[in-house]
């Protein structure tokens, strides 16, 4: 009988083992998937940070103003960036609103010209070129 008892720990022993053992595996797992997850978000937000990004509206004067000087001091061959029109493009105004709120802005207060540059914002004819210049090194 003794031999039976012991037989019989000694097989709980191992499954429980083995169940410990097949755990540990699958939580290092989860944890290498929720490492690259983090990571791949982290370079997401890196990237969309480090992306500059001019919204102006068809028709803004001072964004008119803006487009000159670029076009004047070759800015768009020395400074990558993406231009975005926000008054007849929904989707872009909309990328606006969120852009802005990232910088703890009140959407319903900011207008354009407006740049969004490594989390910062940069809003009006003046500050918008200033910050072009700087880029640039003009």
């Amino acid at each position: 009988m003794d031999k039976k008892i012991l037989g019989s720990v000694a097989v709980a022993i191992i499954i429980l083992g083995g169940v410990i053992w097949w755990n540990s595996g699958n939580q290092k797992s989860e944890q290498n998937s929720k490492e690259e997850k983090s990571t791949s978000q982290v370079a997401a937000q890196e990237k969309s940070q480090e992306e500059i990004i001019y919204f102006y509206g068809d028709g803004c004067p001072h964004c008119s103003d803006v487009l000159e000087f670029i076009a004047a001091n070759d800015i768009e061959n020395k400074v990558d960036f993406t231009k975005k029109e926000v008054w007849k493009n929904a989707q872009n105004n909309k990328e606006l609103s969120e852009v802005a709120k990232r910088c703890g802005l009140d959407p319903r207060d900011i207008g354009v010209p407006f740049v969004s540059a490594g989390g910062r914002c940069y809003i009006g004819g003046p500050s918008v070129k200033n910050f072009f210049k700087g880029k640039a090194g003009i």
